[in-house]
């Protein structure tokens, strides 16, 4: 279900921000977030003189989970891919999303049928303490970091969570 290594790398990236901070459900991994050319496309729409995003039907966003906090070294793979795809009428799908994780040892990819990713994402769509933060309150669509030529303005350098990061905490 998840898009083969070779296809997602040849994306374009999210966000220049270098995601090397822990957030709740990422925990302590170095983030890329790639987005297929249907929602890297997207243009958000004001509605309401709130800027709103509809990504279309077919984004897929792909975020690579690396083994720490540092950048990856030349040559390291994630350990893991979270996936989003836009898929509205899919049976599985929370908010419009399906929300996949793939393990890279072993080998395993899984459909998360209940809402943990979905309920964090909810944050994305108005001011929060990750990334960019969100600061005009826009309704992202449940995805924290739109590709940056749709912000209103350049993204300020990312601040530690103001939620701090637990031992133990789980993802699932």
């Amino acid at each position: 279900m998840a898009p083969p290594v070779a296809e997602y790398r040849t994306w374009d990236l999210t966000t220049t921000i270098e995601l090397n901070y822990p957030v709740p459900g990422h925990l302590e991994h170095f983030r890329k977030i790639y987005i297929n050319a249907i929602g890297y496309g997207v243009q958000p729409l004001e509605e309401g003189g709130q800027r709103t995003y509809n990504y279309p039907e077919g984004t897929i966003i792909v975020k690579e989970l690396y083994a720490d906090l540092s950048a990856p070294e030349s040559g390291e793979e994630p350990i893991a891919l979270d996936v989003m795809i836009k898929s509205p009428q899919h049976p599985a799908a929370q908010r419009g999303w399906l929300w996949i994780l793939k393990n890279m040892e072993p080998q395993e990819e899984r459909l998360i049928d209940h809402k943990f990713c979905c309920d964090c994402h909810t944050n994305a769509n108005e001011p929060h303490p990750y990334g960019d933060q969100n600061p005009t309150g826009s309704h992202r669509d449940y995805v924290f970091f739109p590709p940056e030529h749709t912000l209103v303005q350049e993204p300020s350098p990312p601040k530690p969570s103001r939620y701090p990061y637990r031992s133990g905490y789980s993802t699932y």
